[in-house]
């Protein structure tokens, strides 16, 4: 059983390396076909969601039926929106500052499988919005920072695989967890160390003015944002002014016995 799971699994992956889900019209068609089998096989779809959960027709299409049928249906009309025929004709995306630079996310692609996008014209300092995958944590990719449109991705079992992989190496910028379970995001926050965290999104604690934001270790030193950047800035030096008519002899030589009271003292 577990060879036939695996077959399928590897016939499923065969598949989506071959490129043809890339194409918009290939999308259209696959969303489209959907619509139509959850359309024709609504009553069986409510008869088997009776029997496993005794849901309500009503329950069943609200929650369930419904709001496929309804993300379908948004998709369908802005997919062409979403994705465009030519990332490089829209006026939303930006270039790498330097053909140089564009060069270099060039090179550090090198030996990764292109998963999605992939296109470079170093000249106009486009790099298409990519995915890669078939990485390890020794590739250039996994060792220093991209600064570019490029999304690697490796494959794990569990979370303290992921916990022990960013334990490893040098303290990051930014962590980025996407999960429902709490447990799972309280272990994240609590067995890691980075400058900042996101929970289920990204970036967007940055723009947040009463949140500090900064690094740690090598992703940077101090903080920002409000108050925080007046401190990052400033000294905050410490001064002990003593009187003079006042000295406690207990502090010079010769010592004898008061190493005993010294003790006492700071018990």
């Amino acid at each position: 059983m577990n060879s036939q799971f695996s077959k399928i699994i590897q016939n499923q992956r065969d598949f989506y390396n071959s490129q043809q889900t890339k194409d918009i019209e290939f999308r259209i068609l696959q969303l489209s076909t959907l619509r139509d089998l959850i359309l024709e096989y609504e009553e069986r779809i409510s008869d088997a969601l009776w029997q496993d959960l005794h849901k309500p027709k009503f329950e069943a299409y609200t929650t369930e039926i419904g709001i496929v049928l309804a993300e379908i249906s948004m998709h369908l009309k802005h997919i062409r929106s979403y994705f465009g025929d030519d990332p490089k004709q829209s006026s939303d995306y930006g270039r790498i500052i330097t053909q140089k630079k564009t060069e270099r996310l060039v090179q550090l692609m090198h030996d990764a499988t292109i998963l999605c996008g992939g296109e470079a014209i170093p000249q106009e300092r486009y790099l298409a919005p990519t995915i890669v995958g078939g990485i390890s944590s020794s590739h250039p990719l996994m060792q220093e920072e991209i600064f570019g449109p490029v999304l690697p991705m490796m494959e794990y079992d569990s979370l303290d695989e992921v916990i022990d992989f960013i334990n490893t190496g040098a303290k990051p910028l930014a962590l980025y967890l996407f999960t429902g379970d709490p447990k799972k995001e309280r272990k994240m926050l609590a067995l890691t160390s980075s400058g900042g965290a996101c929970i289920n999104d990204t970036l967007i604690h940055f723009s947040n003015k009463r949140l500090p934001f900064g690094g740690i270790g090598q992703s940077g030193f101090g903080r920002y944002h409000g108050k925080y950047s007046f401190e990052t800035f400033s000294h905050p030096r410490s001064v002990m002014k003593k009187v003079t008519w006042l000295d406690i002899p207990i502090r010079y030589p010769p010592y004898g016995e008061k190493l005993r009271l010294i003790k006492r003292l700071l018990k």
